[in-house]
């Protein structure tokens, strides 16, 4: 059994009637906004943002192949780093 509560919440007349004139005049109910709460933590306390790309299906197949068969990067994530941390030495404005 579903645990979907069928029942309206009890209100008063009153408060249904000031609810229904705000609806009526088109007033915004005073409500607090709290601060959205991130589903991943970040790791080592670093912020971390989520990127997506592209990539060629063979091009994926070696990067996945090079990495499994490689003892210095545990996972893609740590390669990834280390080739744009790599790039921006090698390429990025000095």
């Amino acid at each position: 059994m579903s645990k979907i509560s069928t029942k309206k919440p009890e209100t008063s007349p009153a408060e249904r009637f000031a609810q229904a004139k705000s609806f009526a005049t088109g007033e915004k109910p005073d409500v607090k906004k709290e601060e959205r709460v991130s589903l991943r933590p970040s790791k080592n306390g670093v912020e971390t943002r989520r990127e997506n790309f592209d990539i060629p299906i063979d091009l994926g197949d070696d990067l996945r192949r090079f990495i499994i068969d490689s003892p210095k990067f545990k996972n893609k994530r740590d390669f990834l780093i280390q080739c744009v941390r790599d790039g921006l030495a090698k390429y990025g404005e000095k």
